[in-house]
């Protein structure tokens, strides 16, 4: 230490006459009690500033216990050249360099010199620059990998400095401006000091479902363009093996084509890395093929594609918008009471307009809620009244209790009263609430019902076009030998002309929809079923069968058509997104509960067996006993909603619902048959001829004349009709079915639509000689954990 004091005092001389930088002239500011007095010595540098003669050299000798002016005579006489030549290098070499972070919002971002941040907005996450093609020396404990949407703001943020030609260790940040209840629902600050000064720009991010297990995570980003980046479960290290994925998921949109589909291309993210001449005039499949020879030859620009220790799959959507987004725009509204409310105040104090708007029905509740307002008016007013703010009016003090009414109180500091004084405005409507709870219950209800039905009415027409072009995909990808397996709103989009939305919606031959990522796609065409690849063993439990969860060796082992199993999981998928789509809410909810249960079954099933039909069963029963019991409680509470949606049923699908109705009516026909053959209480041919010709109608006349009487409620032959008559209706629907699918331009009711392919489903997945089930959603009786209903199970 003391050879480098020395050495430095050598090199003042010459450090004085050289100018300081920006950076390093903080760190050699002297403290007020170290500024040197009238009359001290000094010595002027080259830029005409003048600076205590020895100052510095006080401060460092002082550091060590050494006397300033003897260390500057030794210095001067007896250290020569070499030395000072070698210790500056050193200082140099050695001294502290900052540390680029991204960091969470502290201060305004606009500001070039932010303050430190608390304790409580610690860094978000180190920078972490793409990894380089190079061995990392091993550590006794490996660095925790980052957490996906960290990766990709590293990522962008590396990007960026790419894209600025800022150095390596310029100081950025990254700050959390905004969030929002759509994807991508946060959107960022990216800050890089370049060129003396902060460069900025944005990009949004959001989570695409909730990844979970072994699947990959989707990621919605907007940077320049719209993309999905999936981050895949398994880290794919080596550039041969990213290749060949897609080059696989190619082969499936080739299968697809003239569909379109949305799949990995490098070209994403390389054109805001390197631009190819001319570009913009080359085919999307050229464009490709160059960048990825381009990759081959230079290989120091893979790091551009990867997020951490793996490579990212990186699908334009510049063109589309996601069917979740959309779904989101049709039904967003139908919680927001508060708009409602607050865009006619008034209407609460006017009973005529309250039940024009509302209903005869509303008008008991508007008279009791004024009621209850001028019973708290009064002490409404006593707490408003506040010295030196005169007297509230009765509009504002109207709005409050509007406010609380539909959950959502004024905001304390947005009010001119003193924060004291509208808290406990806050607190007395709050007890006014709690007081009269199931009045304000129904008056919610009442604006629920009415934001439900105009909204119903406002995007009926969108939604019976989304729900004609679903069918028309899921026809297009059976009639392509593919099963997709993971059809839900975050893997469609809805392709139309840009300038023309939302107004395309309105006609189904104005947009198509595609599909986004077909990672868990498999060929399903084989002529042999042996020969069918094995898919991933993965699904959303919204949209999931027991099935998804299944390998082909056991699938082959229990069902006769392996195809046609993976078929409708496709199918089944369908279902969960066409429910979706007309109410806003997801079918299988509780079902999804049970996933967890079924994963830890399979686990310790024995695909070789005896008993390993019987096992699937089980399994299944578990399953269909929730998703039968869920979707009859929702065809009952959206029954006069589905009666008056009319769905076009695409050409291409009529034939697979036909072929698929044909076969249930056989099988109905046969059971009617041998029901009445197997029944002892009628014996004569005649009544045997009637029963088999009877309509449900005449069989439920029938078996409530048997009900009059006591005697008979637990008899067989009551048992009997009543069974009867359910399997007599199911003939008669499907019956009804295949007469609406014979029309030239065929058209079907939502619920007879479903109805019609979850039987089909349902009957495939659970045949009929499997015990009779106990429909009952599951966890009805327990508290289920809403995150399930995002939870990707996996085996």
């Amino acid at each position: 230490m003391a050879v480098l004091v020395l050495g430095l005092a050598v090199a003042w001389p010459v450090a004085a006459a050289a100018p300081a930088t920006a950076p390093d002239a903080q760190d050699w500011v002297l403290p007020p009690d170290r500024r040197p007095a009238d009359g001290d010595a000094m010595t002027r540098s080259a830029d005409g500033t003048q600076r205590p003669r020895s100052s510095l050299l006080d401060t460092l000798a002082a550091r060590v216990g050494l006397d300033g002016e003897a260390v500057l005579l030794y210095a001067k006489w007896v250290v020569g050249a070499p030395t000072l030549v070698v210790l500056i290098v050193l200082v140099l070499l050695l001294r502290p360099r900052r540390k680029m972070v991204a960091l969470r919002p502290f201060g305004r971002p606009g500001d070039a010199t932010a303050p430190p941040p608390s304790q409580a907005e610690m860094p978000l996450a180190p920078v972490v620059r793409p990894p380089r093609s190079r061995k990392v020396p091993s550590t006794s404990q490996p660095p925790v990998p980052l957490p996906g949407g960290q990766l990709i703001l590293a990522f962008f943020l590396e990007l960026f400095r790419h894209q600025l030609g800022a150095a390596a260790d310029a100081l950025a940040q990254i700050y959390l401006v905004e969030t929002r209840s759509v994807c991508p629902d946060e959107i960022y600050e990216m800050r890089i000091f370049h060129g003396q000064e902060w460069e900025t720009r944005r990009m949004s991010i959001g989570l695409l479902g909730q990844g979970g297990g072994s699947r990959s995570q989707c990621f919605y980003v907007i940077y320049d363009t719209h993309m999905v980046i999936k981050i895949p479960a398994q880290p794919v290290v080596r550039f041969s093996d990213y290749r060949r994925q897609i080059a696989a998921e190619g082969r499936i949109l080739a299968r697809l084509a003239p569909r379109e589909c949305i799949v990995p291309r490098v070209s994403v993210i390389l054109e805001a890395v390197h631009v190819i001449a001319d570009s913009d005039r080359l085919p999307a499949e050229v464009l490709e093929t160059r960048y990825m020879r381009m990759l081959e030859e230079q290989p120091e620009l893979q790091a551009h594609l990867q997020l951490g220790d793996s490579f990212a799959f990186f699908m334009d959507l510049a063109k589309h918008y996601f069917l979740s987004t959309v779904l989101e725009e049709i039904h967003g509204g139908y919680g927001r009471l508060n708009e409602e409310a607050r865009q006619h105040p008034e209407l609460l104090w006017d009973q005529h307009g309250f039940v024009c708007r509302y209903g005869e029905s509303a008008a008991p509740e508007c008279l009791a809620l004024q009621e209850v307002y001028y019973r708290c008016e009064g002490r409404l007013r006593r707490l408003a009244s506040q010295p030196g703010h005169g007297e509230v009016p009765s509009y504002h003090l109207k709005q409050w209790f509007l406010g609380h009414l539909v959950g959502d109180p004024p905001a304390v500091e947005e009010q001119s009263l003193p924060r004291p004084a509208m808290e406990q405005v806050n607190q007395l409507l709050e007890t006014v609430v709690q007081e009269n709870r199931r009045l304000v219950e129904r008056y919610r209800s009442h604006l629920r019902s009415y934001i439900r039905e105009t909204r119903f009415s406002r995007y009926r027409r969108p939604v019976e076009a989304l729900a004609a072009n679903l069918l028309d995909l899921l026809a297009w990808i059976g009639q392509k030998g593919l099963a997709m397996r993971d059809l839900k709103p975050e893997n469609l989009f809805v392709a139309g002309n840009p300038d023309d939305y939302p107004g395309f919606l309105n006609n189904p031959d104005k947009f198509s929809i595609g599909l986004i990522d077909v990672e868990t796609a498999v060929a399903i065409d084989a002529a042999d079923p042996v020969r069918i690849a094995q898919p991933q063993l993965a699904g959303t439990p919204l949209y999931a069968t027991p099935a998804h969860l299944m390998s082909n060796a056991i699938l082959l082992e229990v069902y006769d058509d392996l195809a046609l199993v993976l078929h409708l999981q496709d199918w089944h998928a369908t279902i969960a997104l066409l429910y979706k789509l007309m109410t806003g809410e997801h079918l299988f909810s509780a079902t999804a509960h049970v996933f967890p249960e079924m994963i830890d079954r399979l686990k310790v099933l024995d695909p070789g067996g005896p008993d390993l039909v019987d096992e699937v069963m089980r399994i299944q029963r578990l399953f269909w006993n929730s998703a039968v019991a869920e979707f009859q409680e929702g065809m009952a509470r959206h029954g006069q909603a589905f009666a008056r949606l009319s769905i076009a049923v695409p050409d291409n699908f009529v034939a697979e619902m036909t072929t698929g109705l044909r076969a249930d009516m056989a099988e109905i026909d046969k059971a009617v048959v041998r029901a009445v053959g197997e029944q002892s209480f009628f014996n004569s041919g005649d009544k045997r001829r009637f029963l088999k010709e009877a309509s449900a109608e005449k069989i439920g006349q029938m078996k409530n004349r048997l009900l009059r009487d006591a005697q008979l409620a637990r008899d067989p032959i009551l048992l009997f009709f009543e069974l009867f008559e359910k399997l007599k209706t199911r003939q008669e629907e499907k019956a009804l079915t295949l007469a609406a699918l014979s029309a030239p331009r065929a058209t079907m009711q939502a619920d007879q639509l479903l109805e019609a392919m979850f039987q089909r489903v349902f009957a495939t997945l659970y045949p009929s000689h499997w015990p009779a089930l106990a429909p009952t959603p599951y966890g009805r009786r327990v508290l289920l954990d809403p995150e399930i209903t995002t939870y990707q199970a996996t085996m």
